[in-house]
């Protein structure tokens, strides 16, 4: 699998990268965790509609 994927990241400009399972995963809830923090919730963005609505 990895050399298909690896071959379709470089047809369109993606860089390729690979590390350990664990660290990938470690990262990837990291990054989640951040978005998280920035972003407001699908609630919050639902009461202000709602508010501007009324």
């Amino acid at each position: 699998m990895a050399p298909l994927v690896r071959k379709a990241c470089e047809e369109h400009g993606v860089s390729y990268r690979t590390a350990p399972w664990g660290k990938v995963l470690k990262d990837a809830l990291s990054w989640i965790s951040e978005l998280s923090k920035k972003t407001p919730t699908t609630a919050a963005l639902v009461s202000a509609s709602v508010a501007e609505m009324t």
